[in-house]
């Protein structure tokens, strides 16, 4: 008769002794496993190696005298501003050390090229082949007229672009070559405040004239970062014209250009990816893009790219290997080069 957990009709058979033993592993399954398990960890060794953000970017091609700047590294790449074509590139920084002192931005006189942090170190290049020139300590770097200012102690320090010599000068002398050099509309600009509207992305214009204090004309556009030229207030937005995004950010973005007496706007150019807007001369900007590092010089005059150049951060390695962010740009007119300071981002794997 059937027990209770066996359904009526079944047959019952006896099983031999033999078969119940729970068997061990066959070799030929311990061989196949330990080969997969080989080529598995082969595969993720060589992936990890060849890993594009882990593979260092290629060696500076000028090397020198550093200055006690600390990680993450750093370097200023000189590139041509026709053709975007690198003409030599520095390590501004060791390959160890904190994270104190990293290099900040940069200014361009007589020749000299300064790197300097916020915590006060500073060093000079020569702006033709990025040789080292001198160290000095101080601040922010100013690059007016051909001249160089930081600050020091509280007081306002000119410091020779050959020699790094300091000269305590008055403040107004900084000031009123500041004031001089300046264009005669300022533009300010000031994040908008989120509105029940959904505004997420928004700049606030208010554009004054300099000598009478007069404002001209205010205007809300939708962008991030804005610089100014003597014609135009250049604009990057991620919204592409909407003050809002589409569900994420937007895989593409908008560069538009609003004119500075009257802030109509004179242009609005499609970019395939968003990116950090700087200026790079009197009509010149450049556009690092975020998602693939690459570096666009864009005409401000009417918004053409003049070139694209996929410039990596030689200071990269794989203790710092995600893509050095662009964090400055200098130009120089005369021999037609533009400056980029690239500064590695702390890696989020190693």
């Amino acid at each position: 008769m059937a027990s209770d957990d066996e359904a009526p009709g079944d047959e019952v058979r006896e099983v031999p002794e033999e078969r119940t033993r729970r068997r061990g592993a066959s070799p030929v399954v311990v061989v196949v496993l330990v080969g997969v398990a080989l080529v598995g960890g082969a595969v993720l060794a060589y992936r990890w190696w060849t890993d594009p953000y882990r593979t260092p970017a290629p060696p500076p091609t000028v090397t020198g005298d550093e200055c006690g700047f600390s990680n993450p590294p750093g370097a200023v790449l000189a590139v041509d501003a026709r053709t975007g074509d690198l003409r030599w590139s520095r390590l501004v920084t060791p390959m160890d050390g904190d994270w104190a002192d990293t290099p900040a931005g940069l200014a361009l006189a007589d020749g000299s090229l300064v790197v300097f942090t916020g915590d006060g170190r500073i060093q000079a290049l020569d702006a033709a082949d990025g040789a080292h020139r001198w160290c000095a300590d101080g601040g922010l770097v100013t690059g007016v007229s051909d001249r160089l200012f930081t600050i020091r102690d509280g007081d306002t320090v000119e410091l020779d672009p050959t020699s790094g010599r300091a000269s305590t000068v008055d403040l107004t002398v900084l000031t009123d070559l500041l004031e001089a050099a300046a264009d005669p509309i300022a533009i300010g600009s000031e994040s908008m405040p989120q509105r029940e509207d959904g505004v997420h992305q928004g700049r606030a214009l208010t554009a004054t004239d300099r000598a009478s204090g007069a404002v001209l004309w205010e205007r809300d556009v939708p962008g991030y970062e804005v610089v100014t030229t003597a014609d135009l207030v250049i604009v990057n937005d991620q919204t592409n014209g909407a003050f809002r995004f589409a569900g994420d950010i937007n895989e593409s973005a908008t560069l538009a250009a609003y004119d500075i007496d009257d802030g109509q706007q004179a242009w609005s150019r499609e970019l395939p990816h968003f990116g950090t807007l700087f200026l790079a001369g009197p009509n010149r900007a450049v556009v690092q893009h975020w998602r693939t590092g690459t570096v666009r010089l864009v005409d401000t005059t009417d918004g053409t790219t003049v070139w694209v150049a996929p410039h990596d951060n030689p200071g990269r390695s794989r203790l710092y290997s995600e893509r050095g962010g662009l964090t400055a740009v200098a130009a120089d007119p005369i021999t037609d080069t533009i400056y980029l300071l690239l500064v590695s981002s702390q890696p989020r794997r190693d």
